[in-house]
């Protein structure tokens, strides 16, 4: 009797193991470890997540692992030509199966950040979407971002690189599902838009934000661009206390003329920070080729109606060759700038703005020769107009008899030197204003491309 309440018993237990499986252990493989291994806390946790939530996505719909692992060989013992240290590795994560049944389709990344070195290897189908010439594609933007600590921008390179090959290049490829984005952007974009829509209606600015300081609804950013602009967006933002915002879009949802959606898009995506709601907003809708700018707060101060002017020109000629990202980095560096000389106490506007990019060296190119036909024409005189005398041996020849007396003499020469400047008087141009749905006031300008 107690022989078969134990068999019966262990039969319990298996089924109930096998309920509890999920899906992606159905190819006899047990997962015991994270497909990102951060050893050495090179990256933030929000960084850590989303690049377990990329890789997770590429596996469900691919079936191919993409594994990070960070380590420090001065602190733990490792080598890359060790092959049975990266096998034992996979076997004991449980990304390696010996089961001749089961592909072990991967792509591992090592990188090793005690002699800054980085290999990976591939097998299956990551020989596919992951092979040397492909690594040749993007090597020097992976390098840069190594170079430059950019450590998420790097793996997420990675990542978004072998999960546009997997569309390309695998047969399991749906050509008419939309995957051009990792599935947490969509979730964002479509959280951002419901709270949008909730504080609109109800004409009140929420106390946070709903919405990343970076939206692409119009798809004119590749992932790898789009993620390189959001964090630099964060970084200035948080580093001025100043929120910085780009809206790439193909609907402005009804309204009639795109600076009123820019205000809205502004209050009621809850951004501005500090009390006074500093901040700027730079919104593309590509549809209608029109662009515009909305100040808030100490944005009207920071980015007058000049400032604004001298930006676009600048940011204009990229936009009128469809370079939107080279546009936008544009905009974001100069708001970057203008931000900071605004905190300072020196916002760029009026005879400052005039002399913002004038190199010290350029009037040197015409001073130098002006002054030397100067100079010659001057010695050309002094020779012409000189007079010319007999000499004498002896000094007293020159003097005349009885007119000079010394007894004691001492010449001294006083040099005054006077510069004068002309005091510019300061012509600030100002920012004009105007009021928003939500009664708010908001500075910008607006126009097309």
């Amino acid at each position: 009797m107690k022989k078969q309440r134990f068999i019966i018993f262990t039969l319990a237990l298996v089924m109930l193991f096998s309920l509890a499986v999920p899906n992606y252990a159905l190819d006899k493989r047990l997962l015991t470890g994270e497909r990102v291994n951060d050893a050495v806390g090179i990256i933030s946790v929000d960084e850590y997540n989303l690049l377990l939530e990329n890789s997770q996505v590429i596996y469900d719909e691919y079936g191919v692992d993409v594994l990070f692992c960070f380590i420090d060989s001065n602190e733990i013992e490792f080598d890359f030509d060790n092959e049975k240290l990266i096998g034992d590795y996979l076997i004991e994560n449980g990304y390696w199966s010996e089961d001749a049944e089961v592909s072990n389709d991967l792509v591992l990344f090592v990188m090793d950040f005690g002699i800054s070195e980085y290999e990976y290897w591939t097998n299956g189908k990551g020989d596919i979407v992951f092979s040397e010439e492909q690594e040749e594609l993007i090597y020097e933007e992976l390098i840069a971002n190594l170079n430059d600590e950019k450590y998420y921008d790097a793996f997420y390179l990675i990542q978004d690189f072998i999960y546009g090959n997997c569309q390309e290049l695998l047969n399991t490829v749906d050509k008419n599902k939309d995957t051009n984005k990792f599935q947490e952007n969509d979730k964002t974009k479509d959280v951002a838009i419901s709270g949008f829509e909730a504080a609109k209606a109800a004409r009140t600015i929420p106390n946070e934000r709903y919405a990343p300081r970076l939206v692409d609804t119009a798809d004119l950013l590749t992932d790898s661009q789009e993620s390189k602009l959001l964090k630099q967006l964060d970084e200035i933002s948080e580093k001025t206390n100043f929120d910085v915002v780009i809206a790439l879009v193909d609907d402005i949802d009804g309204y009639d003329d795109i600076t009123p959606f820019a205000d809205d898009y502004f209050d009621y995506n809850g951004f501005g920070m500090g009390s006074d709601r500093d901040g700027i907003l730079f919104t593309i809708d590509v549809e209608r080729r029109k662009w515009a700018i909305s100040t808030h707060g100490f944005g009207l101060e920071a980015f007058a109606d000049d400032s604004q002017e001298y930006i676009m020109d600048r940011v204009l000629p990229s936009l009128k060759n469809d370079e939107y990202y080279e546009g936008v980095e544009t905009f974001v560096n100069m708001a970057d700038k203008f931000i900071v000389a605004a905190r300072d106490g020196k916002p760029y506007t009026g005879k400052r703005l005039k002399k913002l990019g004038k190199s010290w060296a350029y009037p040197l190119k015409f001073a130098i020769p002006i002054g030397m036909v100067i100079s010659a024409l001057i010695i050309s005189f002094q020779i012409l107009t000189r007079k010319t005398v007999n000499k004498e041996n002896l000094a007293n020849e020159y003097a005349v008899e009885g007119s000079l007396n010394i007894t004691k003499s001492s010449d001294r020469f006083i040099y005054r030197h006077i510069t004068k400047r002309v005091i510019e008087k300061d012509d600030d141009s100002g920012s004009s204003s105007h009021t928003s749905s939500s009664g708010s006031s908001h500075g910008g300008s607006s126009g097309d491309f």
